[in-house]
């Protein structure tokens, strides 16, 4: 999608004028979960008939779908997610196609010094790896990429 429109946001004017593109996976009952974390659910508290308004309570673990694992998640003392700056989430991002990695191996810093070149500090990187297709909805998620520590430190 091409977007090209001015946003009033409070006192000031926000041009945009660059491609986005969705990169999520849809979050649903069936879809694939890591080993540990909880099945997706979704359940109705409230509905229109009863109560004039639909409420759905969702249930889900923290790496179900797309997600951003937060320094925590590796490093005990790291901050959470959510004291992580919004602006590092926003912005223009650099892709790399890591596809050729085998399911199950990890990607290291040897695999994004070939990105060196055009990978700035403080980039938004997205590493493709093609497991979109590399799993179905409904699998356990055995087997997936993920960055070894040489990367992460990269």
């Amino acid at each position: 999608m091409n977007v090209s429109k001015k946003i009033q946001d409070g006192p000031r004017r926000i041009t945009l004028s660059r491609a986005f593109f969705d990169i999520s996976r849809l979050v649903n009952e069936n879809m694939a979960i890591c080993p540990g974390d909880p099945e997706p659910k979704f359940e109705k508290v409230s509905t229109i008939e009863n109560n004039k308004v639909e409420v759905t309570r969702i249930t889900i673990g923290s790496h179900t779908g797309t997600h951003s694992d937060a320094q925590k998640h590796f490093i005990a003392g790291g901050i959470g997610i959510d004291k992580e700056p919004l602006r590092k989430f926003i912005g223009e991002a650099r892709v790399i196609d890591l596809s050729k990695k085998l399911v199950n191996e990890g990607i290291t810093n040897h695999d994004l010094d070939d990105y060196s070149n055009i990978v700035k500090e403080d980039d938004i990187l997205l590493i493709y790896t093609d497991m979109d297709n590399k799993i179905q909805d409904s699998d356990k998620i055995n087997s997936f990429n993920y960055l070894e520590p040489s990367a992460a430190e990269w």
